[in-house]
C-alpha cells in the first residue's frame, strides 16, 4: 500500500505537470503546423528524482539525478516508395547520474552512494494523421543497464556491495501531437515496456566477509512511460515519468532477488537540428 501511495503522488505530480506545461504556450489550438514525423537529431538534459524500492527491505534514493540524452529520426520519403508515407525509425541513448541515500532494514543505511544508468533504444513507428492532430503508434526494444556502489558512508559497520541491473525489454507506445498557437506543438506519449530478461548480479567478493557473487535472472515485470513535451522551433521541455514493476526473480542455490519497483519523475530539455 505505501508503494502504491507513492506511485500516485508521483503520478498527480507529473499529470501537474502535464497540465501546466499545455497551458504554457497559449491557450488556443491552430492547424498549421505539420505533425509529421520529421528526420533529424535531439541533444538535451534532464534532472530528476529517482527512487528504488524492495517493499519493506530496501529503499534507495536521489533527488537530484542528471543526465543527458540523444535521439536520432529517420522519416522514410513521403514520396517514394510511396508505401512508406508516415514510417520512421528512432535511436535513443541515454545517461543519468547522481548521490543516492540508502536504507535497509537489516543493514543499516548510507549515504552519497554511486548510482547511475544508460539505456540504449530502437524504435520504429507510423504517423496516422487525423483531423486537427497525428497519432503515432511504435514498438522497439530496449537495454538499461544500472550500477550501485553502495559501499559509501555507513550508519553500522556493514561494509557494504556492488550491485548491477540490466533490464532487456519491448517497448510499446503511442504519441498524440496536437498544434498549438505560435507554431508549438503538445507531443503525449504513453508506454508500456514488456520485460524480456532481467538480470541482477551482486559483487559480494570484495566485503571482506568471504562471501561469493550472485546472479539472479528475473523474468516477469514491466514499465510504465509517460512524458508531454512542448515542441517549439528548436527546442522541447517538459516533464516525464518512468516506473519499473519487477516480480520476485528465480531461486539460486536458496536466494533470491526479491520483487521491487522504481519510479522517476523529471524535466528535460531537448535541442533539436
Amino acid at each position: 500500500m505505501k508503494n502504491r501511495f507513492v506511485f500516485c503522488e508521483m503520478l498527480k505530480r507529473f499529470t501537474c505537470s502535464v497540465i501546466f506545461f499545455s497551458l504554457l504556450p497559449a491557450f488556443s489550438f491552430a492547424q498549421h503546423s505539420s505533425l509529421a514525423t520529421q528526420s533529424g537529431h535531439e541533444f538535451g538534459a534532464s534532472l530528476s528524482s529517482y527512487r528504488y524500492s524492495e517493499p519493506g527491505l530496501i529503499d534507495i534514493k536521489s533527488n537530484s539525478k542528471a543526465g543527458g540524452e540523444y535521439t536520432g529520426t529517420y522519416a522514410f520519403d513521403s514520396e517514394w516508395p510511396n508505401q512508406y508515407k508516415g514510417w520512421f525509425l528512432k535511436t535513443e541513448l541515454r545517461y543519468l547520474t547522481g548521490k543516492a541515500d540508502y536504507s535497509s532494514i537489516s543493514t543499516g543505511s548510507k549515504s552519497n552512494v554511486p548510482d547511475w544508468y544508460y539505456e540504449a533504444r530502437i524504435l520504429a513507428g507510423k504517423d496516422y494523421p487525423l483531423d486537427g492532430y497525428a497519432l503515432s503508434p511504435y514498438i522497439g526494444f530496449g537495454y538499461r543497464y544500472l550500477f550501485n556502489d553502495l559501499r559509501g558512508r555507513s550508519t553500522t559497520n556493514n561494509p557494504g556491495y556492488r550491485r548491477q541491473s540490466t533490464y532487456y525489454s519491448i517497448p510499446i507506445g503511442l504519441t498524440h501531437k496536437l498544434n498549438l498557437s505560435n507554431q508549438n506543438q503538445l507531443h503525449t506519449t504513453i508506454e508500456y515496456d514488456y520485460l524480456v530478461r532481467g538480470l541482477q548480479n551482486t559483487t559480494l567478493s570484495d566485503t571482506g566477509l568471504g562471501l561469493s557473487d550472485v546472479s539472479h535472472r528475473q523474468n516477469s515485470g514491466y514499465g510504465l512511460r509517460l512524458s508531454s513535451m512542448v515542441r517549439f522551433d528548436k527546442w522541447t521541455v517538459g516533464p516525464s515519468l518512468i516506473y519499473w514493476n519487477i516480480k520476485d526473480s528465480e531461486i539460486v542455490n536458496g536466494s533470491f532477488e526479491p520483487k521491487n519497483n522504481t519510479t522517476e519523475i523529471g524535466f528535460k530539455a531537448n535541442y533539436l537540428f
